[in-house]
């Protein structure tokens, strides 16, 4: 089978990470896989905010703990991975935004899932990513102030030994 085929297929959301970091040539192979993802009419109008910062990643879960307000003392929205990719897009220059981030975030997860590391698509900071407090952050991070973020890539080494459920899902119809 196909390596590409093989990554597609064996691609599953990884919510526990071991603590250690990712390499800064994985890391890089990734984020250039990102880049590369088809996007509306060529605009080109993504930017990647790579957070391998353990206290600002824990600056922004608190942030985002103090919106969401979930039950658990343990909440981390990025399930503590030790790499964040924010995507966000200029809004005023894609015509399709979710779409063009919704493309470089699949690509850089299989990108992920090819080299053997876990990673899950993360989605806390859509629509809260222009408020006061989270705002702030973002702005302090590099995300540029206009741009909305459309998603994020929690990124590391799995610590999971679960099994792949089988897809039963996602229903196909044919007509010939």
């Amino acid at each position: 089978m196909n390596d590409l085929i093989k990554a597609i297929l064996g691609r599953r959301s990884c919510r526990k990470f071991l603590k250690k970091q990712i390499s800064e040539a994985e890391l890089s192979e990734i984020i250039k896989c990102g880049r590369a993802a088809p996007g509306s009419m060529n605009a080109q109008a993504l930017h990647f905010t790579v957070l391998q910062n353990p206290e600002k990643l824990s600056e922004l879960n608190a942030a985002l703990r103090k919106i969401y307000k979930p039950t658990g003392k343990n909440f981390s929205f990025n399930y503590e991975s030790p790499t964040l990719i924010i995507v966000s897009v200029d809004i005023s220059r894609s015509v399709a935004p979710a779409s063009d981030a919704a493309t470089a975030i699949e690509n850089m997860w299989l990108a992920a899932s090819a080299i053997g590391m876990g990673a899950v698509w993360m989605h806390a900071l859509v629509g809260k990513c222009f408020e006061s407090g989270i705002r702030t952050i973002l702005n302090e991070l590099g995300v540029p102030p206009a741009y909305k973020v459309f998603g994020a890539l929690a990124l590391g080494y799995s610590d999971s030994t679960s099994d792949h459920k089988p897809i039963t899902g996602n229903s196909v119809n044919f007509v010939r």
